[in-house]
């Protein structure tokens, strides 16, 4: 169901028209902001890098090729679209028209990886990253909005889409089970075992 949903939200966002002669003509003058620069230097990378240390601090073999799998597949989910969709016109706009005149404007690749990037970790690994991940999520794709490199629809597609794939190509990181403590023992929280 949560697949249907994002699809869904993903599709209202990549075909929502940007109003490219009003909203997007002026710039927002981004690469005068410290912030803005500072995430798309370096903040944005955070997404990227927690999982993989993550995943090698615990050994974890099988979530590095998740996160490989999840990279290898979004890359081809934000990438083909882009190409596939840059001379598609929504009510008068062309979606791959970025407010600085480029090309290949939806879905916002940094969006997805940052968001992939997000998903993964909480997922996988502790819903308490959550506190840093979405946050430079949100971050990213301000950024990405503020340099002129895309439109708020194209941002919100690429989060969308690297939550979506993400959520096709990552499990739970299965903890091993723990040893019965004595307080659990004394309390009766042990299952009684099996008199052969």
């Amino acid at each position: 169901m949560r697949v249907v949903g994002g699809t869904f939200f993903l599709v209202c966002a990549t075909l929502y028209p940007s109003d490219m002669d009003g909203h997007y003509a002026v710039s927002r003058n981004g690469h005068s902001d410290g912030f803005v620069v500072a995430v798309e230097n370096y903040g944005r990378l955070i997404n990227s890098v927690l999982p993989i240390a993550t995943a090698v601090v615990l050994r974890d073999t099988s979530g590095l090729g998740q996160i490989a799998s999840t990279t290898i597949v979004g890359v081809a989910a934000t990438h083909i679209p882009k190409r596939l969709l840059d001379n598609v016109h929504v009510f008068g706009t062309r979606l791959g028209q970025r407010p600085n005149g480029g090309k290949h404007n939806t879905p916002s690749g940094h969006s997805a990886l940052a968001s992939a990037g997000a998903y993964l970790t909480t997922r996988r690994y502790s819903r308490w990253f959550g506190l840093i991940v979405w946050p430079v999520t949100i971050s990213t794709m301000y950024a990405r909005y503020m340099l002129d490199a895309h439109t708020v629809s194209a941002t919100i597609a690429g989060a969308i889409i690297g939550i979506l794939v993400a959520a096709c190509c990552v499990s739970r990181l299965q903890r091993p089970q723990r040893r019965p403590s004595l307080r659990s023992f004394v309390w009766g929280r042990v299952p009684a075992r099996n008199a052969t």
